[in-house]
């Protein structure tokens, strides 16, 4: 067994190996089976692998586990930590998990969260490195009934210094690279909402999927959600991630025809921003 950090070539690799665990996981926790799309997932880990920490642990030049994760002024978000299930519970990834907190804490990270699986294993694992939990994540989905938003509200193309300032509260970092990263995607649309002069909120559509999405304050979160909602499209697979204690995004969710079809965990060493004010883009990036 050999921990080293990714090649340049090995992403395709890793991304294979995500799913191939995720498939598991499903299985055994009786989950709907996950939408394969090893070409996103591969970017993405790209991504990952340039802006922040990718290790992985390798047999005979195979990936057989990986753990990455993202610092951001200071807070270390966990982007993957997957094991071949063959291999799983045999100890592997716990070593390799360690490296990329250790790594973290070099950089100068001091806060540390991750967007867990139900996985037991995983979840007992995350608790004895300091995470503890936090609050749930709920994930909606179906084709979703639009309603106007507020029409005293506008939107425009997003760009990251607009958004710069809401970033900061709402999950304490700048996001710059990360909101280059998303408005990259193929087919992706980030909208500034604004109310006359003031940035009220912000939102991301891709391909059905909305988020991340945020909204100054709680006034404004039920407009900026419903124009997401929109703006993803009437009627057609309408997909979003809501944080326990946003009510608002839960209650707009349900009220929009969506309906909850799984649940994962936020564990942290200490709360992270506004979570009643956000929802996050995936476990790839929060």
């Amino acid at each position: 067994m050999v921990y080293r950090t990714i090649r340049a070539d090995e992403f395709p690799a890793a991304a294979d190996l995500f799913f191939d665990a995720l498939a598991d996981l499903t299985t055994r926790l009786n989950m709907p089976a996950p939408r394969r799309d090893p070409g996103l997932v591969a970017e993405g880990y790209r991504y990952v692998g340039r802006t922040g920490i990718f290790r992985v642990a390798s047999v005979d030049d195979r990936l057989v586990a990986l753990a990455c994760a993202i610092v951001r002024d200071g807070v270390w978000f966990l982007s993957g930590f997957w094991t071949d299930p063959a291999l799983r519970l045999q100890r592997i990834g716990g070593p390799l998990l360690r490296e990329v907190w250790d790594e973290g804490r070099r950089m100068g990270a001091g806060s540390f969260f991750v967007w867990s699986s139900p996985d037991f294993a995983a979840i007992a694992t995350y608790m004895k490195l300091g995470m503890l939990p936090g609050t749930q994540l709920f994930a909606f989905a179906r084709p979703a009934r639009s309603s106007a938003g507020d029409e005293g509200l506008r939107t425009e193309p997003l760009s990251p210094e607009r958004v710069r300032a809401l970033d900061l509260a709402l999950v304490g970092v700048r996001r710059d690279g990360d909101h280059g990263y998303w408005l990259d995607r193929a087919g992706a649309r980030g909208r500034v909402v604004t109310a006359g002069r003031d940035v009220v909120g912000y939102y991301y559509v891709h391909d059905g999927t909305i988020g991340p999405v945020g909204w100054a304050s709680d006034d404004a979160g039920e407009a900026v959600l419903r124009l997401a909602i929109a703006d993803a499209g009437d009627g057609r697979e309408v997909q979003l991630t809501a944080p326990g204690m946003n009510h608002t995004a839960i209650r707009v969710a349900l009220a929009s025809g969506l309906r909850l079809v799984r649940t994962s965990h936020l564990l942290w060493t200490e709360p992270v921003g506004a979570m009643d004010r956000y929802l996050p883009s995936g476990p790839l990036l929060f």
